[in-house]
């Protein structure tokens, strides 16, 4: 009890007449002559106590045995914290492998530095909600082998995630032959919807470039449609106690959803309030407005011009 609560090394050299401060029950009752205790210590804390001792009267602990328990301790001490830290450090690297295929560094940092406050909930900020879909997917997946359709999605999901990241967006989620992805979350900022519309023009003109690989590779090339729209979300961790999403929930997103239908091939409708967050060095065209579904009132809506 000593040397676990006061941390400190314990020598015992007569246990028998050491006081009941020092000598418990079980150490008197088997007549033990000499004892010796280290704690082992870590960065948190007592990870553990060395304890030994001796039944012969004559060959009894000294100081110098103790010295050496000491040293055994710390190296102990030392080995078992190097254990600890690399599992954990293993752990938050696989932790980190999985977070980052789908969200941005900062939120990935978020969730390691305080896993303790990933929760259900969310909070109602501004975001940009971008959608991206593949144009004819049924026909192709209908005249392609199913080999043939995984590997082509699997190069394009890897192409337009490395964008949505470089433009600090957030990977929601694929869906099917299409994916979402948002702009300001966790963290917002005037230049969300900016973000997020230069990320859907680098998109489509790497498009452009991915088909001709797949032509060189006798691929079929695919054009995508991308809709993009900005207002207030509910965004956090959505779902269940055993499986949690980081996404955004709200009419924004909807309505991104519904600009993405409206997308022709190779085509960026944004909305009305979209275009209002862009500065000059984007040229949009004007599509007159639309009653999109679910909608009592029609929409403005534009197509940015990236050719």
């Amino acid at each position: 009890a000593k040397v676990a609560g006061e941390r400190v090394s314990v020598l015992l050299e007569d246990p028998q007449s050491g006081g009941p401060e020092l000598s418990s029950k079980s150490v008197v009752a088997t007549h033990v002559q000499s004892v010796m205790a280290t704690p082992i210590i870590g960065p948190r804390g007592l990870l553990g106590i060395i304890y030994a001792d001796r039944f012969d009267a004559i060959e009894r602990f000294d100081a110098d045995d103790l010295d050496l328990l000491n040293a055994v301790s710390v190296h102990m001490g030392i080995a078992i914290n190097t254990v600890i830290n690399y599992e954990r450090l293993q752990r938050q690297a696989q932790a980190r492998s999985s977070f980052e295929r789908f969200l941005p560094r900062q939120v990935v940092d978020q969730i390691l530095r305080s896993p303790d406050e990933v929760r259900l909930g969310g909070v109602r900020q501004k975001v940009t909600a971008l959608f991206a879909d593949i144009r004819n997917f049924t026909t192709l997946s209908e005249t392609s082998t199913p080999e043939l359709i995984v590997n082509l999605l699997n190069q394009y999901f890897s192409m337009v995630s490395e964008i949505i990241f470089k433009h600090s967006g957030t990977l929601d989620k694929y869906i099917g032959d299409g994916l979402m992805a948002l702009f300001g979350a966790p963290y917002a900022s005037e230049l969300d919807a900016i973000k997020a519309v230069r990320a859907a023009v680098e998109m489509q003109r790497a498009m452009v470039t991915f088909n001709e690989r797949m032509r060189a590779d006798n691929l079929p090339p695919i054009q995508i449609g991308i809709g993009v729209n900005t207002g207030p979300a509910i965004v956090g961790y959505i779902g269940s106690e055993s499986r949690l999403d980081y996404t955004a929930i709200g009419d924004t997103v909807n309505t991104a959803a519904r600009l993405e239908s409206l997308a022709q091939p190779s085509q960026i409708v944004i909305s009305e309030n979209t275009m209002q967050s862009l500065d000059e060095t984007f040229r949009v065209r004007s599509l007159g407005t639309e009653r999109l579904k679910g909608k009592h009132v029609n929409l403005r809506i534009l197509e940015v011009v990236w050719q």
